[in-house]
């Protein structure tokens, strides 16, 4: 709609796009929101990422539109505490989110609170999985990347659930995967930004 939420390593903000009022403080004072999905005008999923250990990651939800705020008892990392870097509702159901981790991209039925890998698995030693999307259009594929151990950049696709494409050499290393976005019309038409380079595919990863 016409409100703009950001997320920031000293808190989340929103502004009224229709007016000149500045940005306003919604939740998390002078913490790292590491990855924000905004569901519709009140509920909201935050992840909080302190990179310097002092506390541990959490997943909050609010479900007035940012005025209050609730940890989620989530079990994302196993029995041992991950950060998300990246979160997603599905297109078509609210009820379920995909998120990532080091290695992993995650699915979750239960709006956050029990989680189960699609692809790797916890505790994975990389960079991370920095980015995640579903196509809203055609079979509604799951489109991920991120930065590897090596600092190498990767770029994943499943199309039916369970089976993964991987490229791992489209841009020269080091890189990483920073944004994915599709065509509103042409399911094979996609568009990914690494760190150095923008590719396109127009026959679904085929050629770029």
């Amino acid at each position: 709609g016409d409100v703009l939420y950001v997320a920031t390593t000293t808190g989340m903000y929103k502004k009224q796009l229709d007016s000149n009022d500045d940005f306003s403080l919604i939740g998390f004072d002078n913490k790292n929101v590491e990855a924000i999905e905004v569901i519709d005008n009140l509920l909201i999923f935050v992840s909080l990422f302190d990179k310097s250990g002092g506390e541990n990651p959490s997943l909050n939800k609010s479900d007035d539109g940012g005025v209050t705020w609730s940890i989620i008892n989530s079990d994302f990392g196993g029995e041992i505490d991950e950060p998300i870097f990246d979160l997603e509702v599905h297109p078509d159901d609210k009820n379920v989110l995909f998120a990532t981790g080091y290695t992993v991209v995650a699915r979750s039925e239960t709006q956050g609170v029990s989680w189960q890998p699609i692809y790797g698995d916890w505790g994975g030693f990389s960079t991370g999985v920095s980015v995640v999307e579903v196509s809203p259009v055609g079979s509604k594929e799951i489109w991920a990347g991120g930065q590897g151990a090596i600092e190498n950049g990767f770029l994943l696709r499943c199309g039916d659930g369970e089976n993964w494409d991987v490229w791992n050499d489209l841009v020269e290393n080091p890189t990483v995967v920073k944004e994915i976005a599709f065509s509103n019309e042409h399911e094979d038409e996609v568009f990914v930004g690494f760190e150095g380079a923008l590719l396109k595919t127009s026959d679904g990863g085929a050629t770029w």
